[in-house]
């Protein structure tokens, strides 16, 4: 038994090493995939934000035309003509 015991210590330390390592490489993959969807979260994000500002962009145009569009240019809401300044 005396000299089975440095083997089996050296199997143990042996298999304690292959777990440490699978342990270690799970953790950097796990670490990957969690950088991955960050990256991919942000572009969502980020792509969120420029349609909510293409939308706003649009809906001031729209507003803005629709002001335009609601306030007559002088002289059209009466008929009248404008008159010149010396008349």
């Amino acid at each position: 038994m005396n000299k089975l015991l440095p083997w089996i210590l050296a199997v143990c330390f042996g298999l304690a090493a292959i777990w440490l390592a699978e342990l270690y490489m799970s953790g950097r993959v796990e670490n990957a995939l969690l950088h991955d969807q960050l990256r991919l979260t942000e572009m969502e994000s980020q792509a969120i934000r420029n349609q909510l500002e293409a939308e706003r962009i649009v809906e001031r145009r729209q507003l803005a035309d629709a002001l335009g569009q609601a306030q007559p240019a002088p002289g059209q809401a009466t008929g009248m003509q404008p008159q010149p300044a010396g008349k």
